[in-house]
């Protein structure tokens, strides 16, 4: 009998992310994020809307340290399956906002650089 693929939004795995992201990030995500970027994991489609500096970039950052984690050690989830060098394309309004993301971004140790078209 097969067993069943690991869900990153079960019991498990939302803890194993808040212990990733607070072992990498130094602190404990907000709940919503946590659910979001769980969800996420698992292949859910995520549209979160909230005020201006609530922390929506934090759902991009956690996503890619997360996943970044379980790269760089496997054992912590042996059934993830992730790219092995993963990407995120993020559009932005204006420059001014692509400039603060990449400083965040490198801020979290997350490799980012800015194109402006």
């Amino acid at each position: 009998m097969a067993r069943e693929p690991f869900r990153f939004s079960s019991a498990d795995g939302t803890r194993l992310c808040r212990q990733i992201l607070k072992d990498k990030l130094g602190f404990d995500p907000h709940d919503y994020v946590l659910e979001g970027v769980s969800q996420s994991l698992d292949g859910v489609d995520l549209l979160a809307i909230t005020p201006t500096g609530s922390g929506k970039t934090s759902f991009l950052i956690a996503y890619l340290v997360v996943m970044n984690a379980i790269l760089e050690s496997p054992q912590l989830c042996p059934s993830a399956a992730f790219p092995k060098n993963p990407v995120m394309i993020i559009v932005v309004p204006t420059k001014s906002l692509e400039l603060d993301m990449v400083s965040v971004l490198y801020g979290w140790m997350v490799e980012a650089y800015s194109q402006a078209v």
